[in-house]
């Protein structure tokens, strides 16, 4: 999946995720800055993997082949179950935003994360079923 289709898949729920209320509305572009070095992504990604709260129904955390980018000074992760032939690799994979993997269902197979490093807010949800 492109980068734009894996922004239009998370956006809604992340926008909600960040809402301080429910008469509130957040944009993931209001925490838009610029992109972070390589320095602050591997902090980003630490502190992630240290913090995050995984959904209802997930694995542990190093069950996962987890594959993070940034773009426009937000991290972005996809987070695969390894097993069959699907090519995904346990341990943590810095890719460029447009080489983020994703697919649209498989359940807790599959998650996807997003953190905005300005309020330090994670935001985790796995996939659907198709």
């Amino acid at each position: 999946m492109g980068n734009r289709k894996f922004l239009v898949a998370i956006a809604p729920i992340a926008w909600a995720f960040l809402a301080s209320s429910a008469s509130a509305q957040f944009y993931l572009r209001d925490f838009e800055a610029p992109p972070l070095s390589e320095a602050e992504m591997n902090a980003g990604i630490a502190y992630i993997e240290s913090n995050i709260k995984m959904p209802d129904g997930a694995y542990a955390l190093t069950d996962y082949g987890r594959y993070y980018a940034q773009e426009r000074g937000i991290v972005y992760a996809f987070y695969a179950k390894p097993w069959g032939g699907e090519g995904w690799k346990p341990g943590v994979h810095v890719v460029a935003y447009d080489d983020l993997p994703g697919v649209m269902d498989g359940g807790c197979d599959f998650i996807d994360v997003v953190y905005v490093p300005s309020n330090k807010a994670i935001f985790a949800e796995c996939h659907g079923l198709a």
